[in-house]
């Protein structure tokens, strides 16, 4: 079989069909075949398998070895899952800097989640120069893909006016949307909005209510 083959059967493996029932042991061993063979995406699913641990032993070391080949690859789903591995010093050395510069290579490549963590990274001022522009429009085009973490962030920005002015409206919205998502912040958040009439009227009922849902997920 073909490297290509051999991540196309991986793949039906790994999500599972109507034919072939999921099995990650399988699509490991099929990843493997082709990553060694040196498919750019067999490298990237195994660098996400070792780090979830999915079917295998986590291992961040055999992790960080798939997800730089993958990367230096331009494959945006290792550019980054490497920039967390650099976040945390998981396999890697803690490294905000190169964190970062794995997240914007992913981010440029359209990737939602890299950009919402690009973001985080601009509104903390960590590895880059703080900057709220930056973040806030990395998060406006991650929302247009549907990214719930990306409506939890903008929340946070109109809630507290970082870099922009402070809409309570929209704050609301952009939480509503993530809690739908099931984001425990976001509960707790319309939950504190209802408690102390931001863009609300005060209603210690609803906020209750809000509070409990938040805590039903573990806020």
């Amino acid at each position: 079989m073909t490297p290509q083959e051999l991540f196309e059967l991986a793949l039906s493996y790994y999500n599972g069909t109507d034919n072939i029932p999921q099995d990650y042991l399988k699509a490991y061993g099929l990843f493997l075949e082709a990553a060694e063979e040196g498919h750019v995406g067999a490298q990237s699913y195994l660098g996400r398998m070792l780090s979830m641990g999915e079917g295998v032993e986590k291992n961040y070391d055999k992790a960080v070895k798939w997800l730089k080949l993958a990367a230096e690859a331009g494959d945006a789903d290792a550019q980054n899952r490497l920039g967390v591995r650099y976040e945390y010093g998981q396999g890697v050395n803690q490294d905000y800097t190169e964190a970062a510069r794995m997240f914007k290579l992913s981010a440029e490549q359209g990737h939602a989640k890299a950009q919402v963590n690009l973001a985080e990274f601009y509104k903390d001022g960590i590895g880059v120069e703080q900057d709220y522009n930056k973040a806030f429009n990395l998060l406006q085009i991650a929302a247009e893909q549907s990214a719930p973490l990306a409506y939890f962030y903008l929340g946070v920005f109109y809630l507290n006016g970082y870099g922009i002015s402070i809409d309570y409206d929209q704050a609301y919205k952009w939480f509503l949307l993530a809690a739908d998502d099931g984001n425990p912040d976001a509960l707790h958040n319309i939950a504190y909005m209802y408690r102390n009439g931001l863009g609300r009227e005060v209603d210690t009922e609803e906020a209750i209510t809000w509070y409990k849902r938040a805590a039903e997920k573990g806020d």
